[in-house]
């Protein structure tokens, strides 16, 4: 914890400068913590998937219903992993399966052909 007067990147580079250069960053696309330079940045999944109940229900698209599921049965593949203390590995069938799925949803089109 750190006393400031204000919540900015410099702030967050400040105290933060030595260890930016190996951490990976999860955001919830704040604006200061995407204008810092880590290694690695990812955007909070549990903000993701509000974003995309959001754009289900007004927008209706394919890509928003399965990108959705896909993150709701990583968070329940972690929760059964973390039930039985197993660790996530980034070569599993599952994590493999994950992966494949997300790459497929890439080449989906949004177009008015997708629309639900």
């Amino acid at each position: 914890m750190v006393i400031s007067d204000n919540r900015g990147s410099k702030t967050i580079n400040d105290v933060w400068k030595k260890v930016l250069p190996n951490a990976t960053i999860i955001s919830d696309r704040w604006a200061a913590q995407l204008k810092i330079i880590p290694k690695n940045h990812q955007i909070c999944l549990a903000h993701l998937l509000r974003a995309l109940i959001f754009l289900e229900e007004s927008e209706k698209h394919t890509f928003d219903t399965e990108f959705k599921q896909l993150l709701v049965d990583v968070f329940d593949d972690r929760k059964t992993l973390f039930k039985n203390k197993q660790p996530c590995q980034t070569n599993s069938n599952e994590a493999i399966l994950f992966e494949k799925r997300f790459n497929d949803l890439l080449l989906i089109t949004i177009d008015q052909e997708n629309m639900l």
